[in-house]
């Protein structure tokens, strides 16, 4: 049957830009080492950093995934409402959060127990790459000893827990 899943609930956010820089966000309320942001950085050379905020969890997300660099870095993910800010090491990142496509609201309404069965996810990832061509389909680290299931959606972050109040915005 293969190894169990860790599980990690919580939030994935990339972005992009026209320079070819790439950062992927990881922010896990829950996860086997309790809430923790990472992120990962691709130059647009294909140089891929992992920005990771222990050793242990770099350790986990490097022996999932390819990095050519990993640091050890304070990781901080203030929230205001859809306004994100991201401080990791080098990389300072702000950006805004848009809301649910219907599709996205459809799927919330899907039970937990059912979102979060292997089979469910595999069915789900089949209609999703045909009604979102070009779209992203569900994580696979196929050469991975482990394998990782992000699961349901847990509820927003309080911005009187994370916020950035009194920050400029761009």
């Amino acid at each position: 049957m293969g190894v169990p899943a860790d599980r990690f609930d919580g939030w994935i956010a990339g972005v992009g830009t026209a320079s070819g820089l790439r950062a992927v966000l990881g922010r896990w309320a829950r996860s086997p080492f309790g809430p923790f942001a990472d992120v990962m950085v691709e130059r647009a050379d294909g140089h891929r950093l992992l920005l990771a905020p222990t050793a242990e969890v770099a350790e986990y997300v490097a022996a999932t995934y390819r990095f050519d660099e990993v640091r050890v870095v304070p990781v901080v993910v203030r929230v205001d409402g859809p306004w994100w800010a991201v401080a990791a090491g080098p990389l300072e990142l702000r950006f805004v959060v848009a809301g649910r496509p219907a599709l996205g609201v459809l799927l919330c309404a899907v039970p937990r127990p059912v979102a979060t069965r292997a089979a469910w996810v595999r069915a789900a990832d089949v209609v999703a790459r045909r009604v979102l061509p070009g779209g992203p389909g569900r994580a696979d680290a196929a050469s991975c000893t482990r394998r990782s299931t992000c699961t349901g959606s847990p509820p927003p972050p309080s911005p009187g827990r994370d916020g950035i109040r009194g920050r400029s915005r761009p």
